[in-house]
């Protein structure tokens, strides 16, 4: 009992002085006590070192979890400061999501071989890997439910006392460090007590419910492969977002075979039905894989490397590797599951090397991406408004030094196409640059930019060509640019990535307003509106929703992209009255 007690209260106080520690970098951010990489590099030691400890705690003992705990957070932290170094700052590490992804998972994925490890002896013992990584997975999600719970509590609580005036408590307990400290003895109170019960508690259930979705994922997976195998890629099928997709449905169905082949032959699935799902996926996974390589082989071909694309590009690498190495192992006939069981813990290696390789100098996404920009604008591939100093300055130092390499090399002769990139580029304009000068594109004609702009932008109702004329021709070159870029990108619709509503949306105001939708390359979109000041002159309107300061979220803006060149959207009257007429009146915003 005074065993068990210690072990809790080791469990609370190692919870609350992790949490308490959070906190203090928090500060140390905001106040700017210390310089960012040492924040980055010991918020990140802080970070994965104490979900190492809870999460190998259980099975290896405090001391044991410790040791190993610690070196895996140095590890994660000094890869993360060393990524960091691509930029100036560290805000450039958070640009994309490759440098965060990669960190996730060298934060997660070596703990179920390092308890392996400490437990039986040998870090390839699949049944101990496999029971070890769902009991994590498990236990993770209890001890945050009971974190939350134990948040409702205090809430409720808080609310009696204050209704009997002991609104003190209030203060105390939502004041300062003291929320991160009770959400870490929490959880620590609950990583200690779900220890304890592990050997009742069998994350078997989930396995036999995740097993259900096997046929579903399985059938649909084959019906998507066969109709595009027969329709073939068009335009739409070409981008990221089908690439990601198709790389979702491979990871899914990993997941899902692996939970029905479990740990060993006595535990895996029964069901007939359920096997020959498991079989059909695993030689569905080289078809999700390959055709994920297609898509973003496509779009590279097209635009060049950039950090996002060449991160799926590892990703697809990464599902072919599993979608060959399963189909292979069909091939054993009656062995095949054992064969995929002996090949899932080399497999989750392979993505912990990719992992550590995106960190460090050997793979630098940025330095690749500036390359091939660099190149592009050079063969005259990627011509004058395909790039702007931000799409360099956001791969860091690489793009900085690649952007002082072509403004050298275009001082000598015979380089006017590159000058004229260049031109645009140092302009610092782009069609969200509300600030930016009018100055025409060098080396283009202004009067044919803007023809070409007027018939490939669709405009909303059909009719108003005429306001988009006006409003086009109150554009930069540079905006023009973009907008024929945008135009020029296929959503998956097969619809083009751009439109332009006209509306009066300010009845006090005269003449009408537009709103410009615009998507890039990548998948992003944008909305910005269009108005005339007092001048006469362009003015450029911020688009909110509902009234509540927050921005459209791409999903819905992607969706208008579709439905507004479909038909013109209705024009309805906010939902909001004021007291009092003209500039004195007073309005409540929700």
């Amino acid at each position: 009992m005074h065993e068990t007690l210690g072990k809790r209260l080791f469990y609370v106080v190692f919870g609350a002085a992790a949490g308490y520690a959070l906190w203090l970098l928090a500060e140390a951010v905001e106040k700017e006590t210390f310089g960012e990489r040492s924040l980055l590099f010991f918020g990140l030691l802080l970070c994965v070192f104490s979900a190492g400890f809870f999460a190998m705690a259980g099975g290896l003992g405090v001391k044991r979890a410790l040791i190993r705990a610690l070196p895996l957070g140095l590890l994660v932290a000094g890869l993360g400061l060393l990524v960091s170094l691509r930029w100036n700052g560290i805000d450039g590490l958070f640009e994309g999501p490759g440098p965060a992804l990669a960190l996730i998972v060298l934060a997660l994925l070596p703990v179920p071989f390092l308890i392996a490890e400490g437990v039986t002896g040998s870090w390839r013992n699949y049944p101990a890997l496999f029971s070890i990584s769902w009991a994590i997975v498990v236990q993770a999600a209890i001890a945050l439910c009971f974190t939350w719970i134990t948040w409702m509590v205090i809430w409720v609580s808080v609310s009696l006392f204050n209704m009997v005036g002991l609104g003190f408590l209030e203060d105390i307990l939502f004041s300062g460090a003291m929320p991160v400290v009770v959400s870490g003895a929490a959880f620590g109170l609950a990583v200690a007590v779900v220890s304890e019960i592990s050997d009742h508690l069998s994350p078997r259930l989930v396995h036999h419910l995740l097993r259900l979705l096997l046929p579903v994922v399985a059938l649909v997976s084959a019906v998507f492969a066969l109709a595009a195998l027969l329709r073939g890629f068009g335009d739409g099928f070409a981008g990221l977002s089908p690439a990601l997709t198709l790389l979702a449905m491979a990871a899914a169905g990993i997941t899902l075979i692996a939970a029905a082949l479990d740990e060993s032959e006595a535990e895996a699935a029964r069901n007939p039905l359920i096997l020959w799902s498991a079989r059909a996926m695993a030689l569905l996974l080289p078809v999700l894989a390959g055709m994920a390589l297609w898509a973003v082989a496509i779009r590279l071909q097209a635009y060049g490397l950039s950090p996002n694309r060449l991160l799926v590009l590892v990703l697809a690498i990464l599902a072919l590797a599993y979608g060959l190495a399963y189909a292979a192992a069909l091939a054993r006939g009656a062995q095949w599951a054992a064969q995929i069981r002996a090949a899932n813990p080399w497999l989750a290696l392979a993505v912990i090397g990719a992992a550590a390789l995106w960190l460090s100098p050997l793979l630098n996404a940025e330095a690749l991406s500036a390359q091939s920009m660099a190149a592009r604008l050079r063969s005259g591939e990627a011509g004058p408004g395909s790039y702007f100093e931000r799409d360099f300055r956001r791969l860091g130092r690489a793009g900085e030094t690649a952007l002082v390499a072509l403004e050298a090399e275009a001082q000598s002769g015979g380089k006017e196409q590159l000058q004229a990139a260049l031109a645009v580029i140092r302009s610092g304009q782009s069609w969200y640059d509300p600030q930016a000068e009018p100055e025409a594109a060098a080396g283009e004609d202004p009067a044919v930019l803007l023809a070409e702009v007027e018939a490939l932008l669709p405009v909303s109702p059909a009719s108003a060509t005429g306001g988009r004329s006006n409003w086009l021709q109150q554009l930069p070159a540079s905006e023009l640019s973009r907008i024929r870029s945008s135009c020029q990108t296929l959503l998956e619709s097969g619809k083009k990535g751009c439109v332009m509503v006209i509306a009066d949306l300010l009845p006090e105001e005269p003449g009408e307003e537009a709103v410009l939708l615009l998507a890039d390359e990548s998948g992003w979109a944008e909305l910005r509106g269009l108005a005339t000041d007092e001048a006469g002159g362009l003015r450029w309107l911020n688009p909110y929703s509902a009234l509540q300061g927050r921005s459209y979220d791409q999903a819905w803006l992607r969706a208008q992209l579709d439905a507004w060149q479909e038909a013109p959207p209705p024009l309805t009257p906010a939902r909001l009255n004021q007291i009092g007429t003209g500039d004195a009146a007073l309005i409540f915003l929700p």
